[in-house]
């Protein structure tokens, strides 16, 4: 792959919030499934768990447990797939986690979905990820065993709008910072 199409990937991504009725064919799914398979983990542990949603009972079910906030919630009840997203600690990455004050079974599921955000991108499926939501009620809803932590729910689909050069779904790009100002070399601070 050349580098630049996985940049120019990346820049065309866009969070898409209005979704076409139009189901995600079960071989693009699968593929968005399989790229969180192979994302990277600590120790390998694989620590995640994907819950596919695709009863529109559920999701709406889901979308009462993300309080308003900016934005009302309601936006993905029309998604016609909502990906909640979990992640088990090992126990030694649970008790060395607490001391080195990293949730790496978060941070590896994060990968895992950054995976199927790029590869939905890929194959012109809109998805935006929610972090906002009451953990007790998406556990519940979806009956979550209590070891499981749920790190993020993705909705999906096609978007509403028409893809252009810019963006996924016709969406303008958001302005990003300069390289420097947000690279350092050697300590925090240091001019590239």
């Amino acid at each position: 792959m050349n580098p630049q199409d996985l940049l120019n990937l990346m820049k065309f991504r866009r969070s898409i919030r209005k979704f076409l009725d139009k189901p995600i064919e079960g071989e693009k799914l699968n593929l968005i499934l399989e790229s969180a398979r192979l994302a990277p983990s600590s120790s390998n542990s694989q620590p995640w768990h994907f819950v596919v949603i695709n009863n529109s009972e559920v999701i709406k079910k889901l979308v009462d447990a993300v309080p308003l906030g900016i934005r009302p919630n309601s936006w993905f009840s029309d998604a016609p797939i909502v990906i909640a997203c979990l992640a088990k600690p090992h126990m030694i990455e649970h008790k060395l986690a607490k001391i080195l004050a990293n949730d790496y079974h978060r941070i590896d599921t994060t990968i895992a979905i950054e995976h199927m955000v790029l590869t939905a991108t890929s194959l012109g499926i809109g998805n935006c990820w929610v972090g906002w939501f009451d953990q007790k009620k998406v556990k519940k809803i979806l009956n979550v065993p209590r070891a499981w932590d749920v790190v993020m729910l993705l909705p999906m689909g096609y978007p509403e709008n028409q893809s252009d050069n810019e963006g996924l779904g016709g969406i303008k790009p958001r302005p990003r910072k300069e390289l420097s100002e947000i690279i350092s070399f050697n300590r925090f601070g240091q001019e590239i």
